[in-house]
């Protein structure tokens, strides 16, 4: 073929071949211009059908005049071939591109992505589905500019029987899941395809695989793809949103209109160049006007007295925060057992402080269930979790339950979680947070420019009452967490689960059962012997779902009760500079049996009713007013109202 003239063109090269045919450089002698040539296959020409679709593949790009299409000239049979004349572009298939060089900068994705929008409105406007794009069909000249090529399985609108009922069309690594199934496809195929493509600028890799044609069709139809942050972290939470939507197996959950996503690529390269992003949130905390640092003194003793404890907990964490695990994270839940008074609560304040100096990225929200409301308060812990995650930090703060440092990280964290919670949870807000709440925090985060808080203003604003599905909810929250564990990784507590309504621990439930493929460590706290009891007459709803957890987990409890004793109470007063007599110690642990709340509050009261008193070296030593058989009472009141 190379050297030949047909018709008015001379053949100079073969540039590549596809299954609708090969492709090559030309010269049009007639107008000294170089051009591209694609011929049908000899054995397809004798088709009818195949003539038809080929003569389908002009008619549809010939209508079409746009900077991002590859222009066609002409469709020509000559001696017994057909082909398509069209523009020549001197480039490189983005494939080979990607080939070469592996991920493409954020920039260059952000560039390409938009033109590749832009050509495709440009399509869809036309009533044009390309039905193959893919990183082959896009070429990216020396300049940039970027052009759709090869609508070789164009379908225009109305013309829809040449296409055999069952027959899967395209490449199988960008089919649509509707596309695999053989259904009839529309433009959304296209937003889809063009969603696998840009997973593929991003990260190097296409985000369904299969060595063979029907597990590629598994995948696509049945599997998520690893999520684009935990192969590349640094890349704009926004961009991997965007691609989320584009590839949602529904065409329905998908951007109905390519528009939509070019609106969306606009919005965050606008963002990026102009700095508004949620990618560059602002630590300035309103309500923190000093250097103020509150932390309970009985906060440090952990780390002395529950090494072990601690070790289990961080082993836990270490699991759950594994890039080694298949999408960035292997998701645990851990319980934390003990009676009243046991250190349950002492323990997760010292592994949220411990947690968060070893992961400088880590996000941790507490929630507490209550034990006078109780099963009247519907989701109460979880409630407390979203509160924290969108920066309901100010009330903690000034009471000094968390750190300047966690403060400052749950409110840089805001804008991730807002954007988590207008995209994937907008039926949380209202029901598990207030919207009203959510933007008085929102504005004194960032001006009105974000585009994440625009959306918040019309979604809470647009709210009306509704009844949903309590699965609807569980989806919603669920979502929001692996939304954000994407990003960064989250830890979880929930306290005294014993008096958790049905609903939270079905959420718990729920939550387990998903978590194993994402940054996400939750621990929970409960007494062993209030959940023994039941509720009601019946069985403790917890008592099923600890059943259930062993099966997922395994060893997933740590029982605190153990690890009391002589130890703990040795490991505690040798927190401070002290001289006290081992006598003293024995004591001690007569009065209190080692019971680590019974033992804080006893010593405190020591302290301040000057029992225990500083010697010149400023050591603690027994005072002459020291006597055993008084002092117990007088901490009895603290230590039942701390266990109530």
């Amino acid at each position: 073929m190379i050297g030949r003239t047909i018709s008015h063109y001379k053949i100079i090269e073969k540039l590549g071949e596809g299954g609708m045919g090969v492709v090559y450089k030309a010269e049009d002698t007639k107008l000294k211009r170089e051009v591209a040539i694609k011929f049908l296959p000899r054995q397809i020409v004798a088709s009818e059908d195949e003539r038809a679709r080929f003569k389908i593949e002009a008619q549809a790009a010939a209508a079409l005049n746009h900077p991002n299409i590859a222009t066609i000239h002409a469709i020509e049979e000559v001696e017994g071939e057909m082909f398509i004349v069209m523009e020549f572009i001197d480039g490189q298939e983005l494939r080979k591109l990607l080939i070469d060089n592996g991920q493409l900068s954020s920039d260059n994705c952000l560039n390409y992505a938009a033109q590749i929008a832009e050509g495709l409105k440009a399509a869809h406007a036309k009533g044009i589905t390309h039905r193959d794009i893919k990183s082959s069909n896009i070429m990216v000249t020396e300049s940039g500019q970027v052009k759709i090529m090869d609508f070789g399985l164009a379908k225009m609108g109305g013309d829809v029987h040449l296409t055999k009922a069952g027959t899967t069309l395209g490449t199988a690594a960008y089919m649509s899941p509707e596309q695999a199934r053989g259904e009839e496809v529309d433009h959304r195929t296209d937003i889809w395809a063009f969603g696998v493509v840009l997973y593929e600028m991003l990260t190097g890799q296409l985000p369904f695989r299969g060595v063979y044609e029907a597990a590629m069709m598994y995948s696509i139809l049945n599997e998520d793809p690893l999520p684009i942050l935990s192969l590349r972290p640094e890349a704009p939470t926004a961009f991997e949103r965007i691609v989320n939507t584009a590839l949602a197996k529904s065409r329905d959950a998908r951007y109905q209109h390519v528009d939509e996503m070019r609106l969306a690529l606009k919005a965050l390269i606008k963002d990026l160049e102009t700095g508004v992003s949620e990618e560059q949130p602002s630590i300035l905390m309103p309500f923190i006007a000093g250097e103020k640092e509150v932390l309970e003194q009985h906060e440090s003793f952990c780390i002395v007295a529950r090494e072990q404890e601690l070790a289990k907990l961080d082993k836990f964490l270490d699991l759950a925060l594994s890039r080694k695990a298949l999408a960035g994270g292997k998701g645990q839940m851990v319980f934390i057992t003990g009676e009243a008074g046991s250190g349950k609560t002492t323990l997760i304040r010292a592994f949220e402080q411990f947690a968060q100096k070893r992961h400088a990225d880590l996000i941790v929200a507490r929630g507490k269930c209550d034990a006078h409301t109780g099963i009247g308060d519907p989701y109460l812990p979880f409630r407390d979790i979203l509160g924290m995650l969108t920066g309901e930090v100010e009330a903690m703060w000034a009471a000094g339950a968390i750190t300047k440092e966690h403060a400052t990280r749950l409110w840089n964290f805001l804008p991730l979680s807002m954007q988590a919670l207008v995209d994937a949870g907008p039926n949380l807000i209202g029901t598990f947070v207030s919207g009203e709440a959510l933007i008085k925090r929102a504005v004194a985060f960032t001006s009105s420019r974000a585009s994440w808080l625009t959306h918040l203003k019309k979604q809470v604003e647009g709210k009306t009452a509704s009844h949903l599905q309590q699965s609807d909810l569980f989806k919603q929250f669920t979502t929001v967490l692996q939304t954000l564990s994407r990003r960064q990784p989250l830890l979880m507590i929930l306290d005294d689960l014993q008096w958790a309504d049905a609903g939270s621990i079905s959420l718990l439930f729920h939550l387990g059962r998903r978590i194993e493929r994402d940054r996400i460590l939750i621990v929970g706290t409960y007494r062993p012997t209030e959940v023994a009891l039941g509720r009601s007459g019946e069985r403790h709803p917890l008592a099923s779902v600890i059943n259930e957890f062993k099966g997922i987990f395994g060893d997933f409890k740590i029982e605190l009760d153990q690890a009391a004793g002589r130890h703990f109470i040795n490991a505690f007063i040798d927190t401070e500079p002290n001289r006290v007599s081992a006598s003293f110690r024995d004591t001690l642990f007569q009065q209190t049996e080692g019971h680590a709340l019974f033992t804080v509050e006893l010593l405190r009261d020591m302290q301040e009713q000057g029992v225990l008193v500083r010697d010149e070296e400023g050591r603690w030593i027994e005072g002459p007013a020291l006597n055993w058989k008084t002092l117990p009472a007088r901490v009895d009141a603290v230590v039942g109202e701390r266990i109530e």
